[in-house]
């Protein structure tokens, strides 16, 4: 499962991050990306990671820059996008949204599952920038979890991502990918018998040459 938590590629801004957490017993950091790119190149880079991590589940955090993602991945029909359900207050009309939104209610969700996952030793996670990014993760005097001052967090929101991608997304056994290069079937070919030598003598059944031509269609 992949989480993409976009910034707007700023030199002195956030960093956009891609993290990819291999599902399993005990869930795996096993790739990230922390860096300055535009929102349009980190959704074509993105899209690329989820073909080649078995068509991953994607998780996209749409506050700000994340509609800009999102887009990279509709415009290519991708499948396997994280989606929230909602109902009218009736309770009657369905509707989704795509992707993940970050707010009061959500975000305490992303946070307590990850430190669920941290004290449970639920989730492996052998990246020193992400575990120096956690530890720079507190409750501020307002109750809200964020970065301490001059220290970012987008690890820490990427990585949550990928949890709440993992709990929520169904989990299915990715079809095996095309060979980029396939072999053609050869046609068939059909065995000619030249019985005759070029002086018009007859060939004895030891020295039959075979010629190979394709059968027509």
């Amino acid at each position: 499962v992949i989480g993409i938590d976009a910034a707007e590629g700023l030199e002195h801004g956030d960093n956009s991050v891609v993290d990819i957490v291999k599902r399993d017993l005990k869930p795996k950091l096993v790739a990230s990306y922390a860096g300055k790119m535009e929102p349009d190149q980190l959704g074509k880079m993105a899209l690329g990671l989820a073909d080649e991590f078995n068509e991953a589940w994607v998780v996209i955090e749409m506050n700000n820059h994340g509609f800009t993602v999102m887009g990279a991945f509709r415009n290519a029909n991708y499948g396997n996008l994280y989606t929230e359900k909602s109902f009218d207050k009736w309770g009657q009309h369905e509707s989704r949204k795509w992707g993940w939104y970050t707010n009061a209610l959500t975000r305490p969700i992303l946070v307590d599952e990850i430190a669920r996952a941290v004290r449970e030793d639920a989730l492996s996670i052998p990246d020193m920038e992400t575990l120096q990014e956690m530890g720079t993760f507190i409750i501020n005097s307002k109750g809200k979890a964020e970065a301490q001052h001059s220290c970012k967090d987008d690890r820490v929101i990427a990585l949550g991502l990928c949890l709440q991608g993992h709990i929520r997304c169904p989990q299915h056994e990715p079809p095996p990918k095309k060979k980029d290069e396939e072999k053609s079937e050869e046609k068939p070919v059909e065995v000619v018998q030249e019985d005759i030598h070029a002086d018009g003598s007859a060939v004895s059944k030891d020295s039959v040459v075979q010629a190979r031509r394709p059968l027509e269609a």
